[in-house]
């Protein structure tokens, strides 16, 4: 994880001194504890949302904490047609999330901010103007198909592969070091120390099958990676300098974005068609091959229990029902 992933929610200003010494004022580590609640991923988009929000109060001469629900809906309503209705729900929540931690008050449920984000989502809709369209085996094949057989095609071959037979969310992919890895006679099972949907870090194993017959076998793909960079420890997938040698640090999740739009590219798909591929598009597995075992909670599953399909070996372990769901 970067240092700017690991930055905790930004605080607002807040009109009036806090008494640091109060009994009711969080200590210095209660309140990091309190912000670590959040992924890193949900710090970095609150972190630009209050960004933003302190940013239009300084312009309107408003105090950004604590905040007046009639200013927030003023603000909300700035936004509307603009702005996606997530991304309103979203910044609504991270100026609560704020008040919370400074314990200032704030109130979500106030009639006219609740009324006011119902009109914007009557008079605009809710649902994200755009979806990732999820790619199919024969497309990951393609995309897959155009990475080469350079050191950086190795890694971007082994990375989409892995991706779309694990079902795996791009956050997941740059975390995976070594050690997470365990090889069989029959696939790969990958462990996930944390994730979206294991926010208390639990832990999950996924399973991938190799098919050695294919080309395309993501658990090939992933060995022949680790050992043509002679990677034996640490992250994985890792950054390449323009002289090719393989780098320390891990990839960035932005990074699988850029290597998947390029690849794409590269296989001959539109400006047009790039602008729905997204890295959600490597998780169009779990809508498309309903074999998967929806069981709530990711689970070990046996290899023998492995299906391919168009070349590509998936995993028998299930995603949780909510992944089905529409992206945004």
């Amino acid at each position: 994880m970067d240092d700017a992933a690991a930055e905790a929610v930004p605080m607002l200003p807040v009109a009036g001194p806090l008494d640091a010494n109060s009994p009711h004022a969080l200590s210095d580590a209660a309140l990091g504890y309190a912000r670590q609640a959040l992924s890193p991923a949900t710090r970095r988009a609150y972190g630009s949302h209050l960004r933003a929000w302190e940013a239009w109060c300084t312009a309107k001469g408003a105090v950004a904490a604590p905040a007046a629900p009639a200013l927030v809906a003023n603000h909300l309503a700035e936004l509307a047609g603009q702005r996606a209705y997530v991304t309103l729900t979203s910044r609504v929540s991270a100026i609560a999330q704020a008040h919370a931690l400074l314990r200032l008050p704030f109130d979500l449920r106030d009639p006219e901010l609740r009324k006011t984000l119902q009109g914007i989502g009557r008079a605009h809709g809710t649902r994200p103007k755009r979806q990732a369209a999820p790619l199919l085996s024969g497309e990951i094949l393609k995309v897959a198909g155009a990475c080469g057989g350079d050191l950086r095609g190795e890694r971007d071959h082994a990375l989409l592969l892995l991706g779309f037979a694990g079902a795996l969310r791009r956050s997941e992919l740059v975390e995976i070091r070594v050690g997470d890895l365990t090889f069989g006679p029959h696939g790969l099972s990958v462990f996930l120390p944390r994730s979206k949907a294991d926010q208390a870090g639990e832990g999950s194993v996924v399973t991938i099958a190799a098919d050695p017959l294919s080309a395309h076998c993501p658990v090939g793909a992933v060995r022949a990676w680790l050992d043509r960079a002679g990677i034996d420890q640490g992250w994985v997938f890792r950054r390449i300098s323009r002289d090719d040698a393989v780098g320390r640090r891990g990839l960035s999740a932005e990074s699988v974005r850029l290597i998947l739009k390029a690849r794409a590219r590269e296989a001959g798909y539109t400006d047009a068609d790039l602008v729905r591929i997204t890295p959600h598009s490597l998780r169009g597995v779990v809508q498309n091959l309903p074999f998967l075992g929806h069981t709530g909670v990711r689970r070990p599953p046996a290899c023998e229990g492995r299906i391919t399909t168009g070349g590509v070996s998936f995993a028998g372990g299930g995603r949780p029902p909510r992944s089905q769901a529409r992206w945004g």
